[in-house]
């Protein structure tokens, strides 16, 4: 029962933030997004970069991935029937084109960012103290 009261610990008292070092890693991968986008922008073609290219939109990555650079498609959504852009058939994709890997590591640090660094820095600024609470 040891872990039990101290899991109990840290949900009634929270855990200490560097607050600092927390800003700091978050701007690290904010710097990683653009970095990452910079480099995906070298494969995508002129007439798709009018306005700028959404790489969160499954409508410009299906419009990209498999009409600009020709991949095969893998899979289409039941729904929508249009070429799926989901994480599994990225997977199945990545060794055809390097921007397939660049979309992965983009995705990857997009999902670090909202749901860890960015989230977990309101979270902190909002507490009494730099703690986060778990619940």
């Amino acid at each position: 029962m040891p872990a039990c009261r101290a899991l109990t610990a840290v949900e009634m008292r929270g855990f200490p933030v560097d607050l600092r070092r927390l800003k700091d890693r978050n701007q690290f991968v904010l710097d990683q997004i653009e970095d990452t986008e910079r480099k995906l922008l070298k494969y995508v073609p002129k007439e798709l970069r009018v306005p700028r290219p959404n790489f969160r939109s499954p409508l410009f990555l299906a419009r990209w991935l498999f009409g600009a650079l020709d991949l095969p498609v893998l899979e289409v959504g039941a729904k929508s029937g249009r070429p799926s852009t989901a994480g599994s058939v990225l997977l199945q994709l990545r060794d055809q084109h390097p921007a397939v890997q660049l979309l992965m590591d983009l995705r990857k640090w997009n999902k670090y960012e909202s749901t860890y660094t960015r989230n977990w820095i309101q979270r902190v600024k909002t507490a009494r103290v730099p703690r986060l609470y778990p619940s």
